[in-house]
């Protein structure tokens, strides 16, 4: 028999421990890859809105899946926040955190920190 630190299940990676616990690397990355996918096809072509409109209804889903399924430690919740205000920071082409949570607001384009309490 093989250990394992890790196991997949139904799209959901569990990591070993004590407690009940997710591994949200494998969903960042796919986020990533769907978001630069989806960047490369419209880039500048499309308007912000458009792509925020494609990244809200084919990006998020992806990034956000099944994080009600356990519990989530607070530098996961920044680390999925990082990841969001990182495409931001690439769409809206500034360095400005709070440029990027000004957009973020204004946008309603809310921060996993919200949203995950929301649902919780």
């Amino acid at each position: 028999m093989r250990w394992v630190d890790k196991c997949h299940y139904l799209g959901v990676y569990f990591i070993c421990g004590c407690s009940l616990r997710c591994c949200l690397d494998e969903a960042k990355s796919r986020f990533f890859r769907v978001f630069n996918a989806i960047y490369s096809k419209t880039g500048r072509c499309a308007s912000e809105p458009v792509i925020l409109s494609l990244l809200r209804n084919k990006c998020m889903p992806i990034l956000l899946y099944a994080v009600e399924a356990c519990p989530l430690l607070a530098r996961q919740i920044h680390s999925v926040e990082f990841t969001l205000t990182h495409i931001f920071i690439k769409l809206f082409r500034t360095g400005s955190p709070n440029t990027v949570y000004e957009c973020q607001v204004i946008l309603a384009f809310f921060l996993l920190n919200i949203t995950y309490h929301l649902h919780c």
